[in-house]
């Protein structure tokens, strides 16, 4: 493969960087989501285990549960928020790409163009040098 040279190169090299870049910032907002989700197992294993006594609990249940929800709220706002970044950083990836792809083709086709052209070059001082 060539080396690329030139603006075309410059571009799809900057391109790829970018493209990389958006890929490592949604892997990280998966392990965000992730860490997440098994945040809400656990909580959901602590409510399942939570003592009850014969009159239901009574007020330190219901001190535990205010608790817990206001956790899980918490949880909540911080899930919307990494959903909302997830998708426009997968927006961006997804144009990146695009546009990597694009600068690629350019790349290639300016690539057969000038072989064919230093073809002709060279057919063309050795056929016209003994005129």
């Amino acid at each position: 493969v060539p080396s690329p040279r030139g603006r075309g190169g410059v571009c799809c090299w900057r391109e790829r960087a970018r493209m990389e870049e958006c890929l490592k910032r949604a892997d990280e907002v998966d392990a965000k989501i992730l860490r997440l989700h098994e945040t809400v197992g656990e909580i959901n294993t602590l409510l399942a285990e939570t003592p009850q006594g014969a009159d239901g609990g009574g007020e330190a249940l219901a001190e535990y549960q205010a608790a817990m929800l206001e956790k899980l709220r918490a949880l909540r706002i911080s899930m919307d928020e990494e959903g909302a970044q997830n998708a426009a950083i997968k927006s961006e990836r997804d144009s990146a790409v695009s546009s990597l792809a694009t600068s690629e083709e350019k790349l290639a086709k300016q690539q057969f163009r000038i072989v064919h052209l230093l073809r002709a070059i060279e057919a063309g001082v050795g056929g016209g040098g003994s005129g």
